[in-house]
C-alpha cells in the first residue's frame, strides 16, 4: 500500500505541475550566482527520490530472492556469490543508465522545451496514478 500511495503521489504531483506551469523556462536558460547550490540541491533531491523509489519497490527484493539463487553454483559461499551477482547486476544497470543519460544529452535542447516537458509529465503522471490505483486495488 505504501508503494501504491507513493506512485499515486508522484503522479498527482506531475499532473499538478503540468496544469500549473504554462511558460516553464528551459533548465539552462537562466544562470545565477547560486547555480552551484541549486544544482547540488537538485542532485540531492533526485538521489533521495531514486532511493525512496527503490526502497518502496517490492520487485527489487523479489527479483534478488527469486532470480539470483538459481545462478549460485553448489559448493560456493551463498553470501559471497550473491554479492558478486548483485554487483554484476548493479554494473549492468550503471552501464544502461549511463547510456540513457548520454542519449538524453544528445536531445537535451528539445527535451528542455516547456511544451515537451509538460507532455512528458502529463503522460508519466497519468501512468503513475493508474499504476498506483491498480496496485492499491490489488489487480497488479
Amino acid at each position: 500500500m505504501a508503494g501504491a500511495g507513493y506512485l499515486a503521489w508522484l503522479g498527482v504531483g506531475m499532473l499538478r505541475r503540468t496544469f500549473k506551469e504554462r511558460g516553464r523556462p528551459a533548465s539552462g536558460d537562466t544562470a545565477d550566482a547560486a547555480g552551484a547550490t541549486t544544482a547540488q540541491e537538485t542532485w540531492a533531491r533526485s538521489w533521495a527520490r531514486g532511493l525512496g523509489t527503490s526502497l518502496l519497490n517490492p520487485k527489487n527484493g523479489v527479483f534478488y530472492m527469486a532470480m539470483l539463487p538459481q545462478f549460485i553454483p553448489s559448493g560456493t559461499s551463498h553470501l559471497l556469490m550473491g554479492v558478486v551477482l548483485a554487483a554484476v547486476h548493479d554494473l549492468e544497470g550503471l552501464v544502461w543508465f549511463s547510456a540513457l543519460i548520454l542519449g538524453t544529452q544528445l536531445v537535451r535542447r528539445w527535451l528542455d522545451r516547456g511544451s515537451v516537458q509538460r507532455v512528458i509529465d502529463a503522460i508519466t503522471g497519468s501512468v503513475l496514478v493508474g499504476f498506483g490505483v491498480k496496485v492499491a486495488l490489488g489487480d497488479a
